[in-house]
Formats: C-alpha cells, sequence, structure tokens
C-alpha cells in the first residue's frame, strides 16, 4: 500500500493520480521492479502489488508524483521462496561493568517466518530472571554479574534450514558503577552520570623488578607524582602492559619518593 501524504503526515485524499515507482539499493544501484507506474489512487491511497524481480537487501522502494513529491519507503530485504536463514548484522562484544543493563542484537534474511535462539557459552537461553528477548533479535540481560561474561550467540531458523551467528564476547569491568552527579561549570546545571569505584593499585617484585599492578580497564590512567599537590599528577611515561586482565607498568625508581594513583577517564 502507498499513500500520498502531507507535510504532516496527513493522508491527501485529493489524490487520484499515479506514481513512477522505481527500487534501489543505494545511490547507484537499482533494482527492477514491476509495474514502473502505480495504478490511480483511490482518496490518496494505492493498494496494488509490487513485484521484486531479484533478490535484494536493504532494498528501498521510491513513488514520485512528477510534480515535486516523492516518498521512500524504509529498507527491507527480498529474499528467495525456500531461502533458508542468513545472518545480516553479527552481535558486537561488549565490555561493562556489574549492575548494568546490556542488549546484544543480530539480524537475519531468509524465507519467513524467522525464528531466534540466543545462546550463551552454547547454551540455549530462556527467558527469566535477568533475561528477556532470548527468543527475538535482541537479547537483554539485567543487573549484570561476574557469572553472566562469557560468549553469546543466536541461532536463527526457518523451515529451510539454521544459521549461528559469530560469539559475542561480553566482559566484566572491575569495580562496580554508581550513580553521582557533576555540574556544567558554564550553566551550573547538575548532570547524572554514572562512575565506578576505583579499582586497588598493587605491587609486586619480579625478576624485571618491581611492577604496579591493576584491573585492565582503559577508563582507568595511571598517573604519578613526587608529591600529594594537586597539580604534579602527569600520566607514566611506560605504557601499560596487559598481563591475563591486569595493566602492569615498571615502578619507577630514580627519585627518592613516587606516588602513584588511577584517575578515570572514560573514552
Amino acid at each position: 500500500m502507498i499513500q500520498a501524504l502531507n507535510t504532516t503526515n496527513g493522508i491527501v485524499t485529493s489524490f487520484n493520480g499515479t506514481v513512477n515507482l522505481t527500487g534501489s539499493t543505494g545511490p547507484t544501484n537499482s533494482v527492477a521492479i514491476a509495474p514502473g507506474i502505480s495504478g490511480n489512487f483511490t482518496q490518496g491511497v494505492w493498494t496494488g502489488a509490487v513485484t521484486v524481480t531479484s533478490i535484494a537487501s536493504n532494498l528501498v522502494l521510491r513513488a514520485d508524483d512528477g510534480a515535486g513529491h516523492s516518498g521512500l519507503s524504509n529498507p527491507f530485504q527480498v529474499v528467495a521462496p525456500g531461502q533458508p536463514p542468513m545472518i545480516m548484522t553479527q552481535p558486537a562484544s561488549l565490555s561493562v561493568r556489574t549492575g548494568t543493563n546490556v542488549t546484544f542484537q543480530g539480524s537475519a534474511t531468509g524465507s519467513a517466518p524467522l525464528s531466534y535462539g540466543w545462546r550463551k557459552n552454547g547454551s540455549s537461553l530462556v527467558d527469566g530472571g535477568k533475561i528477556s528477548g532470548s527468543a527475538t533479535s535482541s537479547l537483554t540481560i539485567s543487573n549484570i554479574a561476574n557469572k553472566d561474561g562469557g560468549q553469546y550467540s543466536v541461532l536463527v531458523t526457518n523451515a529451510y534450514g539454521s544459521v549461528l551467528s559469530s560469539n559475542a564476547a561480553l566482559t566484566i569491568l572491575k569495580g562496580k558503577a554508581t550513580a553521582a552527579l557533576a555540574f556544567d561549570p558554564v550553566t551550573g546545571a547538575a548532570i547524572a552520570v554514572t562512575v565506578p569505584e576505583p579499582p586497588t593499585l598493587s605491587v609486586e617484585s619480579r625478576s624485571s623488578g618491581l611492577l604496579i599492578l591493576w584491573p585492565a580497564d582503559p577508563a582507568w590512567v595511571l598517573e604519578s607524582s613526587s608529591d600529594l599537590s594537586g597539580e604534579s599528577w602527569t600520566p607514566v611515561t611506560d605504557a601499560p602492559t596487559q598481563a591475563g586482565d591486569q595493566y602492569t607498568v615498571p615502578v619507577q625508581t630514580s627519585e627518592p619518593f613516587r606516588f602513584y594513583r588511577l584517575r578515570y577517564s572514560p573514552q
């Protein structure tokens, strides 16, 4: 169905003409469709059928009345009869702190209907508790805990086959997020922000010398100072080396005293 709409999305019931119909999957990728001209609209609506002559991904239909008025459909998939599922969007890996919510998304194309089933470490998930959307294209896990870390994937099936997405890793960062208020220095307005609890620094003696260690999280920057004044802190010159789930840097021993701290600096 195609509707003639005005600028406020109301149907133009006085329009009873025809429109030119074209299809494309990009600025220079035309896709043949039929008919090329619609039938006459009735009270601003045409309910005829459009045939797409080839398989297409993210196809957009354009209707143009030739008088400076045109409209576009939402992108959609055109699949062959009996087509097995094919993953269009792979779920992306996420790194979060405990107490937050996450959503994995994956999409597929293929002959309808498509069924989705999310998995963790190869085992099927079902809705309940903190899990929702396990049988849809979007899986949500609420109030993340350390045990929720792992590999997540989605299995898509239809009457003609199935396909399994790639794994998306859920990594749990150290330190629980807490709510706080920040103030805009220009307007003075209060802004709600989420600030994680600072991780703990530790020192180990190894064959290469003394090392400072802290949980691997790029949001935390290691700084050092020769005293505890607020103006003298600077990031350490050595880039941290990741060893497992920790960052390490060598302790600077060229001065009698050296202090270290972690500063929260999200990207």
